[in-house]
């Protein structure tokens, strides 16, 4: 199985660290950790990363620098997990997108960097042919994403860097599982899956989310909005599965166990997690219409 796996923000790493160095170091030693069964499983693995997503304060020559060291230590890491005769190679990858969104709005920020407030739409992932043959080769490519200095094709057909615009990661991995044909595309986040509903008692997990329900229900957060959004589209344009979980639940990812699917479907067969009272194990359900349609982490 070819699997785009998108590594999810940093920031439950790097929170337990005193420096931006060892937090990174944590990272990429966890995610390695946590992705390795998937290459020892047999399966094609591209991992992409950016910088955080979101809106970010964002200097464009340090964040160039910081992806690159995570490219670096991500290889590293991985490599010591890997089969003999197997590689990794990281990547810095440039994206095409399209230019009528391609006007972004920017705010100062401290030390001269600057807050990135919209995101035009990714439309090509330049090294996307590159990553093919490696995946080929059974290299394991790790794909760091200049998110936040995108090209423009001019009328002219050149392509010409632009500044002040991010892209969100979540975006173009699933654009790149799309050019790659890949069969599955991971999503990754600190959280178990995806709920709906408020409170302890009204909110439920879900298993399968089903697109005819994405229509119907509302986002708490801008992070998660984003994730589905990339998932939903993965699934309606290549048909293959769409998995948003944690690293750790990896596998369980793939087989159906963990995490929340993204499937076509229509409302009525959106698939729930229900706890199993006296046990931290949870078994499947059907959606109760009483929950409020609130989808948060």
């Amino acid at each position: 199985m070819r699997v785009v796996v998108v590594l999810g923000e940093k920031t439950s790493a790097q929170q337990r660290f005193p420096s931006a160095a060892a937090g990174q170091r944590a990272y990429a030693e966890a995610m390695a950790n946590a992705l390795a069964p998937l290459i020892h499983a047999g399966h094609e693995v591209v991992l992409v990363y950016g910088n955080t997503p979101g809106e970010v304060q964002a200097c464009r020559h340090d964040s160039d620098l910081l992806g690159a060291a995570l490219g670096s230590l991500l290889e590293q890491e991985l490599g010591r997990w890997l089969p003999p005769g197997r590689l990794a190679a990281v990547l810095l990858t440039q994206i095409e997108v399209d230019p009528t969104g391609a006007a972004m709005a920017t705010t100062a920020g401290p030390k001269g960097c600057r807050r990135l407030e919209s995101r035009p739409t990714p439309l090509r992932v330049l090294a996307w042919e590159v990553v093919n043959v490696l995946l080929d080769q059974g290299v394991v490519p790790i794909c760091g994403l200049r998110c936040e200095a995108p090209l423009v094709r001019g009328d002219d057909g050149m392509l010409t860097e632009i500044e002040s615009a991010l892209i969100d990661p979540d975006a173009v991995g699933a654009l790149l599982a799309q050019q790659l044909r890949a069969d599955a595309l991971l999503l990754l986040s600190d959280f178990e899956a995806v709920a709906e509903g408020i409170g302890v008692s009204g909110a439920r997990r879900l298993r399968v989310l089903t697109t005819e329900l994405l229509d119907q229900v509302t986002f708490s957060s801008s992070s998660l909005s984003l994730k589905i959004t990339a998932a939903e589209r993965f699934v309606r344009q290549n048909r293959g599965l769409a998995v948003i979980g944690r690293p750790e639940d990896v596998n369980g990812l793939l087989n159906g166990e963990a995490g929340t699917r993204i499937e076509p479907g229509t409302e009525s067969e959106a698939v729930y997690y229900e706890a199993d009272p006296g046990s931290d194990l949870m078994t499947t359900g059907h959606r109760s219409r009483a929950v409020p349609r609130v989808l948060h982490w």
